[in-house]
């Protein structure tokens, strides 16, 4: 009989767009500064910001009649996977046909991601490569799950661990022992002089005796065996 057929299992490969998401680019557009573009022939320009990330992108609101200096206050939230990089537009927003471009920049978000923020100015370059303005950004990245582990930390945890390193550094007492000059009106040195003075006189004294009397006994049984032997 031929062998039952097998099943053919065919292994799913992630997209390109699926990668993992391991934060959350938070960039808030401030404000223009000294756009030169902003004045023209017919008036003030109703500027605009054009943000792009990789394959999202996101625009401020145009601030109508702005001119050099428009101000926008607006945040909008990226989801970083591998982008490395930041394109920025200035537009001028017209009524009738296409907008007209003012500046661009581009910065690189690495920086911004290993510090967690960043508060400063971007240069605004016009086609030529020409510094044409600047723009206010305030940035944040966010990883997943900070918070929550910032929640689960223990409140009041360093006291308890100051309080454990004293009692492990101090000297434990030995048990069954006193400390010399603890007591008041004790002196340790005296305590010390009496217990390692011992009196040279007293034993040359006390050997002599011994040593005479073991041989006056010893002279005395000599004697004696010989009297009784004659």
């Amino acid at each position: 009989m031929p062998p039952p057929p097998q099943a053919i299992v065919q292994a799913s490969v992630p997209s390109a767009g699926s990668a993992a998401k391991f934060g959350k680019l938070v960039v808030k557009v401030v404000k223009g500064i000294d756009l030169k573009a902003g004045q023209g022939m017919f008036g003030k320009a109703d500027p605009y910001v054009r943000l792009k990330i990789g394959g999202q992108e996101q625009a401020t609101k145009p601030h109508a009649q702005g001119g050099k200096n428009p101000v926008w206050n607006q945040e909008f939230d990226f989801e970083i996977s591998t982008e490395k990089e930041l394109e920025i537009d200035v537009m001028d927003k017209e009524q009738v046909g296409n907008d007209k471009f003012m500046g661009r920049a581009k910065v690189g978000i690495m920086d911004w991601i290993a510090l967690g923020h960043f508060e400063g100015e971007i240069n605004v370059l016009d086609k030529a490569e020409k510094e044409v303005g600047k723009i206010n950004v305030n940035v944040k990245f966010e990883r997943p799950g900070a918070n929550a582990m910032a929640a689960a930390k223990p409140m009041g945890g360093g006291g308890s661990t100051r309080r454990r390193t004293r009692a492990r550094g101090s000297p434990r007492p030995r048990r069954g022992s006193s400390r010399p000059g603890t007591r008041p009106g004790s002196s340790p040195t005296r305590r010390s002089g009496r217990r390692s003075r011992p009196s040279t006189s007293t034993r040359t004294t006390s050997s002599e005796p011994r040593r005479s009397g073991t041989c006056s006994s010893t002279s005395g049984s000599r004697s004696r065996t010989r009297r009784s032997t004659r």
